[in-house]
């Protein structure tokens, strides 16, 4: 068979099947147990165990796709064409992964649900192209002490680029998330953080899948390197194992009441929020304030309807909302007194609930109500709100009022003593094609089209944040709590937590942040309670890494407040009835409006884990290093393979006599 030309064009064209079959029906098998293995371990089934081998499938098929290279006496093209069944059988096979982990997305953009599923599943696939064609062309005679690291590295360096690399980084679904619910994983994520975690359970899975292959086809160095293989796998099990004995325990201080306001806005109302409906609802919150708000005689944990809580009969350090859930334009004062000088009203074609006869109100309503609510309950609440810069209003002769700012920013406000406080926070991490478009946010035309044509309704185009900034809430008596307030997708970046928690100061690590207050609106997900628990997963983790707990408020669930180990102390909302009665806990976590109230510890002011000393200076190490390390592999191999590809014969044409 002649080899193929044309370059990339080609490469995507040419799909012969001819000695594919093998490789093909490998790839999807691997695929489709690894996709049961991981959903097994996903929420709601929860089996987290499962996520210990989850990958084991993937790296076998990968082991005997490599096989289907090294050994086959097919010219390069042949090869080439092999290897990219290798990466469509692995993508097949990983689909129904996908499609349970991310279905919710369809109601959200039906146009980019399939390539977004395709592009996730791809990931997969281009791990096991890539382990096939380093040990198939590249290392053809690679042993233990090189195949096992080799497939390791490879599974974080791709996880790596993906989350954090490829098109501003998109860190969901891990293979090693519900190991969260291992308090010894949880343990391991404090030294070296989640990506040490996926690399301990990487060389493990490596290291069985070796095993495993090697006994199969009866290898002639399989019992020379049998003990190196045996050491890959127990070793990391146990480390993983021992993590809470490894790791010191978080130093906790003093506990702090807090309350929350968890509210249920489906999405369709949030991205199309009417005037009536947004006062509809904003009365619901006001309610939801002071009933969270209000002393209680009688109190109750989430374990005991019967057991007091002391924290709830006292009133919290703060009351939060999730994010953006404050209805109107903006709450930052420039916005407000440009509202007010400009005299705009917003209106509506029936009378507003309850107000009879009421159909227009003052744009500024909502922020003033807002500050007359925290001056009448003396506790400062902490606010998600849209943040704009330079805010203009032009009204016009016919009545038409255009809207206009510089920046856009999704942020955090501290609202107290009456009043906004001039430091918010702005969403750093913005999330990929659901608040910005990668790449592309400098063409705003171009934005606007995908968004127009793909997700109507929304709008793509906030600006992002710069500053790690920290917001201290007042206290009477007391010294200010430092909060960091991660907005939303956030917590799915580490780099952001450890910089938010903590700094570097002449080498040295300090502590500067005592709680995150997570804002998030998990409406997104409409029906989808699974991807709740898994966002919620994420967020632990970042608890975990970094010894700092965590009071989460979300729309539609799952609020909660988690401790500096990972662990959810206290979650199930408190249902307030329609005439304002506090109820007591329920087992209810989504699809539900209601208050959250607890106590948090703190960290002691000098608790610094390992992860965090270690990551202000290096970074998160055990992510980027195999990630280079996997991108090294694939130059040294691409030089190699070339340097013993042997030239295609030639014929010499007779010359005639």
């Amino acid at each position: 068979m002649a080899k193929s030309r044309g370059g990339i064009a080609t490469w995507l064209i040419d799909w012969r099947w001819r000695g594919s079959r093998k490789a093909f029906a490998i790839s999807v098998a691997g695929g489709l147990v690894h996709s049961l293995l991981y959903v097994l371990a996903m929420p709601l089934i929860s089996l987290w165990g499962f996520a210990l081998l989850a990958m084991l499938p993937i790296m076998l098929a990968s082991l005997l796709a490599s096989r289907e290279l090294r050994g086959s006496h097919a010219c390069a093209s042949e090869r080439s064409i092999r290897l990219r069944w290798v990466l469509l059988g692995m993508l097949l096979g990983c689909l129904p992964r996908e499609l349970v982990q991310h279905h919710w997305t369809w109601p959200v953009t039906a146009l980019g649900t399939v390539p977004f599923i395709l592009i996730q599943a791809l990931w997969t696939g281009l791990f096991a192209a890539l382990v096939a064609w380093l040990l198939g062309r590249a290392f053809p005679h690679g042993r233990a002490a090189l195949t096992i690291p080799l497939i390791a590295i490879c599974w974080v360096g791709v996880e790596y680029f993906r989350a954090r690399v490829f098109m501003g980084g998109y860190a969901w679904g891990f293979v090693v998330h519900p190991l969260i619910d291992w308090p010894a994983a949880a343990s391991i994520a404090s030294i070296g953080g989640v990506w040490l975690v996926s690399l301990l359970v990487a060389l493990a899975n490596a290291s069985l899948a070796w095993i495993a292959t090697t006994a199969i086809g009866r290898e002639p160095d399989h019992k020379s390197t049998l003990p190196f293989a045996l050491a890959g796998l127990v070793l990391p099990l146990a480390v993983l194992a021992s993590g809470s004995l490894l790791a010191p325990a978080p130093r906790e201080g003093e506990s702090v009441p807090i309350a929350i306001v968890q509210t249920n806005v489906p999405q369709s109302n949030k991205v199309m929020w009417t005037v009536a409906q947004e006062v509809e609802d904003f009365q619901r919150f006001v309610q939801l304030t002071l009933a969270a708000a209000e002393p209680r005689e009688r109190a109750f944990t989430d374990q005991s309807a019967a057991s007091p809580n002391p924290a709830a009969a006292s009133p919290p350090a703060f009351i939060v909302w999730p994010e953006t859930m404050m209805p109107g334009i903006s709450i930052a004062p420039q916005v407000v007194a440009e509202l007010d000088a400009k005299e705009i009203t917003l209106g509506s074609e029936q009378d507003l609930p309850g107000m009879p006869g009421v159909r227009r109100i003052p744009a500024s309503a909502f922020a003033d109500t807002l500050l007359a609510l925290q001056t009448r309950l003396a506790i400062p609440l902490i606010i998600g709100e849209e943040a704009r810069t330079n805010f203009k209003a032009t009204v016009h002769t016919d009545g038409g009022v255009d809207f206009s700012h510089d920046q856009r920013f999704n942020s955090v406000f501290i609202v107290d003593a009456g009043k906004v406080s001039p430091t918010r926070y702005d969403k750093i991490e913005l999330t990929p094609f659901g608040e910005s478009i990668p790449f592309f946010w400098r063409w705003p035309a171009f934005v606007q089209a995908v968004t127009d044509f793909a997700a109507a309704g929304m709008a793509l185009d906030l600006s992002r944040g710069t500053d790690f900034t920290t917001l201290e809430v007042p206290r009477a008596g007391a010294t200010p709590l430092r909060i960091a307030t991660p907005i939303c997708f956030e917590v799915t970046v580490p780099e952001l937590h450890r910089n938010l928690a903590f700094a570097s100061r002449d080498g040295t690590a300090e502590r500067r942040a005592d709680l995150f207050v997570n804002l998030t609106n998990d409406g997104w997900f409409t029906s989808n309670n699974q991807t709740r628990v898994q966002h919620l997963q994420i967020a632990r983790w970042r608890c975990a890494e970094t010894g700092t707990p965590m009071v989460r408020a979300a729309n539609t669930g799952i609020s909660c407040i988690i401790d500096a180990r990972g662990v959810v102390t206290r979650a199930g909302v408190e249902p307030v009835s329609p005439q304002g009665q506090l109820g007591p806990p329920s087992a209810q976590r989504w699809l539900t409006d209601g208050v959250i109230r607890g106590t948090v510890s703190l960290p002691a002011p000098a608790s610094i884990t390992p992860y965090a000393r270690v990551s202000l200076l290096l970074g998160d190490v055990f992510g980027w290093l195999p990630c280079v390390l996997a991108g090294l592999l694939v130059v040294f191999g691409l030089v190699s393979s070339r340097k013993h590809t042997k030239p295609a014969p030639t014929i010499a044409a007779k010359s005639a006599t």
